[in-house]
């Protein structure tokens, strides 16, 4: 059935993603020293790996296997994530804003796969997604502020660890 292999190619594709995000939040976690940022972030890759066994077991329900993939997005956060590990002292804001992206794009896709699936009137898919859409809507609100105090934090190290310099004084 055609409607069949559709939702595996999608429900595969979010497995990939919950996996990458995966290893991004493991490396985010190293980063930091903040022991409550290190606790919600170890909450949050427990949370994505159970999220992706649910998505492997809905695959296998479908007498499907996950096939790896490095579909473009999948790519994309690899790549993204690499270029922020690099040294800058401004690493922990882009590793905050890449777990803001990266938490939209894992409703996107699980949003994308629920039409599908509603399209196709596969009942089971559509519960499995409307359980982890409910499960993000408390994640994106904890992002938001984390992603003010993270470049609020940085903003005064930068401001205090550097003399402001006075430009109208005269030298």
């Amino acid at each position: 059935m055609e409607c069949d292999r559709i939702i595996f190619a999608w429900l595969n594709e979010t497995y990939a993603l919950e996996q990458t995000i995966a290893e991004i939040l493991d490396n985010y976690e190293n980063e930091t020293v903040d022991q409550d940022l290190k606790n919600r972030i170890e909450e949050q890759i427990e949370d994505t790996t159970n999220q992706a066994e649910i998505i492997k077991n809905r695959i296998e329900e479908l007498d499907r296997e996950i096939i790896a993939t490095d579909s473009g997005i999948v790519t994309w956060a690899k790549n993204a994530a690499s270029s922020t590990f690099a040294e800058n002292k401004d690493k922990l804001v882009r590793y905050s804003m890449l777990e803001y992206c990266l938490k939209y794009l894992e409703r996107a896709y699980v949003k994308a796969t629920m039409i599908i699936a509603e399209e196709c009137e596969d009942e089971k898919t559509i519960e499995l997604c409307r359980n982890l859409l409910s499960n993000e809507a408390e994640d994106s609100e904890i992002l938001d502020q984390e992603l003010a105090g993270t470049v609020i934090d940085y903003l005064n190290r930068e401001t205090i660890e550097r003399p402001r310099i006075d430009w109208d004084e005269e030298l």
